[in-house]
């Protein structure tokens, strides 16, 4: 005689809710970091190069569920960075619908606003509102470099309904946004060197490697894998 001990539905929903309360108790006690590394290792990664002025940059995002997202950055909905030292964790929303003219671009607009977040003069202002603003404008410039209309309007109009800030009900936030894309080279100029800091791959247009086996290295000394093709005869 075999004898089946089970958890009747009532017991195996407590027992669900007591896992859920556990893992958001872990993650409010964890450092940041720690959960940043953790969601971003579990997660599917997607590379992203990024045209910057003369420069390069490649970057790599984990695609996660907003529920993430949300969890890392307070009700974001679009993209995130946490990054400091040489450790840097890009997160982009998966669940995002956007128009067909826009969604091809889409990859690099999330990862240009992260790059935008790094070292922004926040002024004294430790809401972080104000990086988030200047972030949003550049990246708004960095769309009209890229988009034709009507992409840009269409963009305009689509960033609005993900963007968790206040910065779009600011009544002149168009007129900020064409400001700063006129000055869009002249403020967008060191941004590679924030990526660089931070970790990030970046090269110069036109620039020469030197191939060591199947190891690159750019003028600065930095590593970059090539794979070559071989030749068969």
């Amino acid at each position: 005689m075999q004898l089946t001990i089970g958890l009747s539905p009532r017991l195996e929903l407590r027992q669900e809710q007591s896992v859920e309360c556990l893992i958001e108790l872990r993650q409010t006690l964890e450092d940041p970091f720690e959960t940043a590394r953790r969601i971003y290792e579990r997660s599917r990664k997607v590379g992203v190069p990024i045209r910057i002025g003369d420069f390069d940059v490649s970057v790599r995002a984990a695609i996660v569920a907003e529920r993430d997202l949300e969890g890392l950055f307070e009700e974001e909905r679009f993209a995130g960075i946490m990054a400091r030292l040489d450790e840097q964790y890009l997160f982009f929303n998966r669940h995002l619908q956007a128009p067909i003219t826009i969604v091809q671009s889409l990859p690099q607009l999330m990862a240009f606003h992260c790059l935008a977040a790094i070292r922004v003069a926040d002024f004294g202002d430790r809401t972080g509102t104000l990086a988030q603003y200047q972030a949003i404008l550049l990246e708004l410039a960095y769309a009209k470099t890229m988009l034709m209309d009507p992409g840009y309007a269409e963009y305009e109009v689509w960033r609005q309904t993900v963007e968790r800030s206040g910065f779009f009900s600011q009544k002149d936030w168009r007129d900020m946004a064409q400001k700063t894309h006129v000055r869009f080279r002249e403020l967008a100029g060191d941004m590679h060197l924030n990526a660089r800091d931070a970790g990030f791959r970046v090269s110069q247009k036109g620039e020469t490697l030197r191939l060591k086996g199947n190891v690159a290295q750019d003028r600065g000394g930095n590593e970059i894998a090539v794979h070559r093709r071989r030749l068969v005869r």
